[in-house]
């Protein structure tokens, strides 16, 4: 699509939410606008397919995922956390150089992909959504959505509160 055609897109896809994002989006230069493709790493395949050694790789280096389920920057950071710790022990002599990537290796291949399947639902929803075509059911469906989405984020912050 064109810039002026994503802007008109995306005006008729968020139609209902609140007038100060909708200006938002109105206001947006047409000429700045554009679609890009989002790239995921495949959760099944084997996230690091080099020997550990002095050299590694992080966050979207290792683990692409879109931004649709919010969980990419988060999971760098529980990278960059569990690659320090590991390089420290290396620091102090309680470990090696090899030994410290191959454990952060290991570590994160525990949870990385999760977060990448994750990541992918909320893509899924929509192109399952995108291909309804019978009258009111995509209307049903999106309704669904935005209540199960209402619902997680009331859920997520009354576990915020009750861990506070």
């Amino acid at each position: 699509m064109t810039g002026p055609e994503l802007v008109e897109f995306t005006l008729s896809t968020v139609r209902g939410w609140p007038p100060a994002v909708l200006e938002l989006i109105a206001a947006t230069d047409p000429g700045s606008a554009a679609g890009f493709r989002f790239y995921a790493a495949d959760p099944d395949a084997d996230l690091t397919p080099w020997p550990a050694g002095p050299v590694t790789a992080l966050g979207d280096a290792v683990h692409a995922m879109p931004p649709t389920g919010g969980r990419a920057a988060a999971t760098a950071i529980i990278d960059a956390d569990h690659l320090a710790r590991e390089l420290f022990a290396a620091r102090d002599g309680d470990s090696t150089i090899a030994l410290a990537t191959h454990r952060f290796h290991r570590e994160m291949a525990g949870y990385a992909p999760a977060a990448i399947r994750f990541s992918m639902l909320p893509l899924r929803w929509l192109s399952r959504v995108d291909r309804l075509d019978r009258p009111g059911l995509r209307g049903l469906a999106e309704l669904g959505l935005s209540a199960a989405a209402a619902v997680h984020h009331f859920n997520s912050s009354l576990n915020g509160r009750a861990a506070a």
